[in-house]
């Protein structure tokens, strides 16, 4: 599994790398689908780390400052988990290669 680490800011952007790792029918785990709010939130995103094979960061200058997404990398470095930056930028979509993605992606979850 992948988890999807990024700032609400860059939103828009995690949702088309959303859409990019679904269509290569691998499974992950993003907050806006799978965070339950009736239920302790740093409980569940320390489970969905410890369960996943890749940790997946959209960097930006809104995830450097993000308390949940250093929270999300703290608990992913204790817990020895391969990570994968990306970095969000303005004109992402319109410039970036999604089939680079792809390739990243892949490869990091073949290693594990």
């Amino acid at each position: 599994m992948i988890f999807i680490s990024y700032s609400w800011v860059d939103q828009p952007i995690a949702r088309s790398i959303e859409a990019t790792i679904a269509r290569m029918n691998l499974a992950y785990w993003i907050d806006r689908n799978d965070l339950d709010l009736g239920f302790c939130l740093k409980t569940q995103i320390f489970s969905a780390i410890e369960r996943s094979a890749l940790v997946l960061y959209i960097t930006s200058e809104a995830s450097k400052q993000s308390s949940w997404v250093n929270f999300e990398r703290k608990t992913a470095a204790v817990l020895g988990k391969r990570s994968l930056l990306i970095e969000a930028s303005h004109g992402f979509h319109e410039h970036h290669n999604y089939s680079q993605i792809e390739k990243q992606v892949l490869l990091n979850c073949i290693r594990t």
